[in-house]
């Protein structure tokens, strides 16, 4: 299925804005989405945070990313982070700490931004009054093989663990993807007595056999799953599919949900935390990433304001 984009994409992607915040990555679309988010919003500032694990990988986009914002105007200031999950969220917070943060309009650019890393960084600058509109690009193609694999232990988002009512079973929300057995770890993880799975609708990038057809297949035995069908790339990024799917288990389960499926479904749990708390955001990392995850980059764009009307609970 085509993405589609919000009612007003020329407005988000021509008003000038302060900020544009990115991780930086060794994908081609990473560059050429960047550049598009340079000319188009004209920031002041670019920030890239930089995982040490991949230096030498992105090493190249991230010159060269440099040096187009440097043409245009931009200062760029690259933000050393590690995976290890405490430091991430207090260099995260600690980057966008300083009053010269605060309301500023800021793109985040959550292309080859790691899920746990868009939650931190749009909770840090919510917090900050910042205004935030965020951006995704597709690839034209994705590795016909594996894309990530051995899954290290899930783990409850910090400061996103929502809040757990004691007596209660877990329930587990969980946004499939290409990696079945990242899912089915989630699975073994948690172990919850309710698994609500929602599966990405269209046949964009072999959708059907690579996730629908997979995920069937290796997480459909037990008598709890249930499967429900969603859209990430709608309006609301799949949220009224969700939203149905759990409304039955709200008041009887400890409801845990995580996203695996296309990255703007993050974009849905995270309003879905908004304004359920007591959902917890969980984050399974995985521990390799093929080198040729993706090539090229889509025509359209995916974007939205974060606290669009539609969606905000402040």
């Amino acid at each position: 299925m085509k993405p589609t984009t919000p009612t007003g994409k020329e407005h988000y992607l021509t008003q000038k804005i302060d900020a544009i915040v990115v991780v930086a990555g060794w994908e081609e679309r990473f560059l050429a989405g960047l550049k598009r988010d340079l000319i188009s919003s004209q920031p002041a500032d670019l920030i890239v945070f930089r995982f040490d694990e991949y230096d030498k990988l992105t090493e190249n986009n991230r010159i060269q990313v440099s040096q187009l914002a440097i043409a245009e105007g931009v200062r760029v200031a690259e933000v050393s982070v590690k995976r290890d999950p405490v430091h991430l969220w207090n260099t995260i917070r600690n980057t966008f700490m300083p009053t010269s943060w605060i309301e500023r309009s800021v793109l985040v650019d959550i292309t080859t931004m790691p899920r746990e890393v868009i939650w931190w960084v749009f909770s840090s600058l919510r917090s900050i009054r910042s205004r935030v509109r965020y951006v995704y690009y597709q690839p034209r193609t994705y590795a016909s093989q594996w894309l990530t694999r051995d899954t290290d232990q899930p783990r409850l988002v910090y400061q996103h663990s929502g809040v757990a009512e004691f007596g209660r079973e877990t329930c587990l929300l969980l946004i499939s993807g290409f990696d079945v057995e990242r899912a089915a770890q989630l699975v073994r993880f948690f172990e919850p007595q309710q698994v609500i799975i929602g599966l990405q609708s269209g046949g964009q990038f072999d959708n059907e056999s690579r996730n629908i057809e997979a995920t069937k297949k290796r997480l459909d035995r037990p008598s709890n799953v249930e499967f429900f069908g969603l859209n990430s790339f709608a309006k609301d990024h799949g949220l009224s599919e969700i939203e149905m799917a759990i409304n039955p288990y709200l008041d009887k389960y400890n409801i845990v949900a995580a996203s695996l499926g296309p990255k703007p479904s993050a974009v849905a749990l995270y309003r879905l935390h908004l304004k359920n708390p007591e959902i917890a955001l969980s984050y399974a990392p995985s521990r390799q990433f093929n080198v040729d995850y993706s090539h090229g980059i889509a025509d359209d764009e995916v974007t939205g304001m974060l606290d669009d009307n539609r969606f905000s609970t402040v």
